[in-house]
Parts: C-alpha cells; structure tokens; sequence
C-alpha cells in the first residue's frame, strides 16, 4: 500500500529536482538525496576517497555533514546522528551516481626507502553491498550493586547473519 502523505511530503520537498536513492544503514533504507552541483562534484572529489590523508581534518569532516544534510530530502535524518558506515554508505553513492565504477588508485608508499607505488581498485557496488550487510542493534546492560539497579544500552553494528 502507498503511503499518499509521504510521497506527497517527498514531491513537495524534491522542488521539481531528481531525487537520488541512497542506502543509510543506520536508517535501514534508502533515503532521497538531490543531485550534486558541479562545486559539489569537485568537493567530493577532493576527499570522498582521499586515502593519503593521514590525519584527522575537521574542516573536511563538517564539509562531509553538510553536504549530507544539504543533500538530503528527508529532513527528519541529521548528519548529527550518522555514524562511520553511514557516510562510507553515502560518498559510495553519491560517487556512484556521477563516476563509473570501479574507481583505480595509485598510491606511493611514505616510506622513502620503498616509494613503491600501488594500484588499488575500489569497486562501489561492493562498498554499497557491504553496507547493507550490517545492521545495528541495541544492546542492553544491566547490573545491580548496593540494593540499586544500574541499566544502560548501546547501539552496535553487527553482521546480518
């Protein structure tokens, strides 16, 4: 059956644009994203798969959250709650929607003795499958100490089986 008010909530949100259909495993389904602009591309392109950074830039992390959040149609999803595998999930398929795939790398090894360089092939079709493979799960704890009862919970990603 057709949920009416929420495809009526997705039109009136997409404002005539295409939407893009990304998997987000901790949403468990695929959320509607606008198609990137060209400044947008060149950004993504600048880090998605930047696997020579070697160090933590929170410049490039907030530039990840926002184009998340300025992307996305659902607005009830926030990059506030995202976790790793979410935007591994998201760059893979926005990556995907505007490059073939698989992407090929090189890499030069740091070590100036070695300076051997590597090919690495990353294909996005597997990124994407992989992260429909997990899912998470809350995981309750609870203890009793001194006639008090203690309880807490986390949320783990664990392997569908």
């Amino acid at each position: 059956m057709i949920d009416i008010q929420a495809a009526i909530d997705l039109l009136e949100n997409s404002q005539g644009e295409n939407i893009n259909k990304i998997f987000i495993p901790s949403a468990g389904k695929e959320l509607g994203f606008k198609p990137l602009n060209t400044g947008q591309q060149k950004t993504i392109s600048k880090f998605a798969f930047n696997i020579e950074q070697d160090e933590f830039n929170i410049e490039d992390q907030l530039i990840k959250l926002a184009l998340f959040d300025s992307l996305g149609i659902d607005k009830s999803y926030k990059s506030t709650t995202l976790k790793e595998i979410d935007m591994v999930a998201f760059f893979a398929g926005v990556r995907k929607l505007n490059i073939v795939s698989p992407i090929r790398l090189t890499v030069v090894c740091d070590n100036k003795e070695c300076g051997q360089e590597f090919t690495i092939s990353l294909n996005l079709d597997d990124i994407i499958k992989k992260c429909r493979e997990y899912e998470f799960k809350e995981i309750p704890f609870e203890k009793e100490s001194k006639g008090r009862k203690y309880s807490l919970s986390y949320q783990t990603l664990l392997l569908k089986i």
